[in-house]
């Protein structure tokens, strides 16, 4: 009985974690078709508005990481139901200094996963950078998700470490194999206050 029970979950987060990718890829491809129908319409009647201009920056995409972008919605999805299920958590954490280290650098992580910024990133070195990228990113991502199912039906301290360990991992292996400077040191302040005020939960 056991058994089929945690069949059960590994299936459910699996489909989970594949409906989530799901669709996050056709919301962005379809604002992408939206803005490049605008795009040609200014460009067959010659206009050249402020907008055009603002949207065919916006295209070039140089600066924007889309699979950094799925990451961070993936992330977010188990943790916006849990807020949702829990409008009061206790932070069970007094140390105030690790408490908004954990705060910014959460938010840092975020931005520095969907922005490149030239000057700071240098990008993959290698085919074989690149592959441990996006392949480590998901295994992370679906270890994530399964574990989010297991503590949601028992609340264990090492499924709560898991979870503060995993993205904290997630966004170390981006900014290394990215050689993102700035994400590199988003991670780590993250990770040093989100692991502690973990366990201190």
């Amino acid at each position: 009985m056991k058994e089929d029970k945690k069949s059960s979950l590994l299936v459910a987060s699996a489909v989970s974690f594949i409906a989530g990718i799901t669709a996050g890829f056709p919301i962005i491809t379809g604002l992408t078709i939206v803005v490049k129908r605008y795009i040609s319409f200014c460009e067959s009647r010659g206009g050249y508005d402020p907008i055009y201009a603002f949207l065919r920056g916006l295209l070039d995409l140089d600066w924007l990481n889309i699979f950094g972008l799925e990451m961070v919605v993936l992330l977010l999805i188990p943790n916006i139901k849990y807020a949702l299920q829990n409008k009061h958590p206790e932070n069970k954490s007094t140390n105030m200094f690790m408490n908004v280290m954990e705060h910014i650098g959460r938010y840092a992580c975020m931005l520095f996963m969907i922005i490149i910024l030239d000057f700071a990133v240098t990008g993959f070195l290698s085919g074989f950078v690149t592959a441990v990228y996006f392949l480590g990113n998901l295994v992370l991502m679906v270890s994530y998700w399964v574990i989010w199912f297991l503590y949601s039906e028992k609340q264990e301290c090492w499924k709560q470490m898991a979870l503060a360990i995993i993205p904290t991992a997630l966004f170390l292996l981006s900014g290394i194999t990215m050689l993102n400077i700035p994400l590199i040191v988003s991670a780590v302040i993250f990770g040093a206050g989100h692991i502690y005020v973990t366990r201190r939960a």
